[in-house]
């Protein structure tokens, strides 16, 4: 520390470059975090999510239920989910008294995997709701093809 003023406040003045800097530093890395991130899930989403879903899609379909999908539709989606990379499907039960829908979004901001089922069952005017997030490395074909099996059995036992 000094007795001049000029050098304090150039103390001063180096120490709030120096805090800038490092905040610049701070926020470019979580930019470039963010950027790979993204880029990860929509490779994963493209080589694994969406031909596993596609897998169940088609299987739900042969057995006459419609499937809505719902990624392109912004009025459709949960306001947390706008901004991020997703995929969503509608699932009606052929009876059309429930339904059922998975979100699978990549979320940059906690470098997870969400996945959020909504299910509603129309004769108890009822909806459940769970969110579970997984490390994108935890998304696999087998993962995909569990969401759909218990989504589908959750959905049975209500009605």
């Amino acid at each position: 520390m000094t007795d001049n003023l000029d050098d304090l406040l150039n103390e001063y003045d180096g120490s709030i470059k120096d805090k800038k800097e490092q905040e610049k530093e701070v926020a470019k890395a979580f930019e470039d975090k963010r950027t790979s991130f993204k880029a990860e899930f929509l490779a994963q989403l493209a080589k694994v999510i969406k031909p596993a879903a596609k897998r169940n899609i088609d299987k739900l379909k042969s057995h006459g239920h419609t499937i809505i999908d719902s990624t392109n539709a912004q009025s459709n989606i949960k306001d947390k989910y706008l901004q991020y990379n997703k995929l969503i499907y509608s699932i009606i039960l052929k009876s059309k008294r429930s339904s059922l829908k998975i979100i699978i979004a990549g979320n940059y901001d906690h470098q997870k995997v969400f996945i959020d089922i909504s299910y509603l069952i129309q004769d108890k005017a009822s909806s459940l709701s769970t969110e579970t997030k997984y490390d994108l490395s935890d998304v696999n074909d087998q993962l995909i093809d569990k969401l759909f099996i218990d989504g589908i059995k959750t959905l049975m036992d209500q009605i």
